[in-house]
């Protein structure tokens, strides 16, 4: 998101910061129009490389709430099929989704500031 190398959170410009919450909060928007989810959670990361690095994690109806790990969500989900629990999505079906979430973000970046890129 930012157009320059950041090693931490901390770092940021009080422009940075901002315009980062800004993408955040029309992030959170576009997944709710588009997905329709329980909640949008977001998480910071970057360990191996330092940068700060947004993880968005959309938590369908389905998914109890609560603190579940990633790697523990990532492990049940590709469970699911396997149980005829959940079926897999197809490509074409991904696809879609992928570009009514492209179509919610490119509206939303032609209003941000030139600090960041969406897409």
């Amino acid at each position: 998101m930012l157009k320059r190398h950041c090693e931490d959170i901390a770092t940021l410009t009080v422009e940075e910061a901002a315009t980062q919450g800004e993408v955040m909060r029309r992030a959170a928007a576009t997944y709710m129009q588009v997905l329709a989810p329980e909640r949008v959670h977001f998480g910071l990361d970057a360990e191996e490389t330092r940068h700060v690095h947004l993880h968005v994690l959309p938590r369908i109806r389905a998914l109890p709430a609560g603190n579940i790990p990633t790697t523990i969500l990532g492990a049940c989900y590709a469970m699911l099929p396997c149980l005829h629990v959940r079926r897999s999505f197809s490509d074409d079906e991904v696809a879609q989704v992928a570009k009514m979430l492209q179509a919610g973000f490119c509206s939303l970046s032609s209003e941000l500031p030139q600090t960041v890129a969406l897409i």
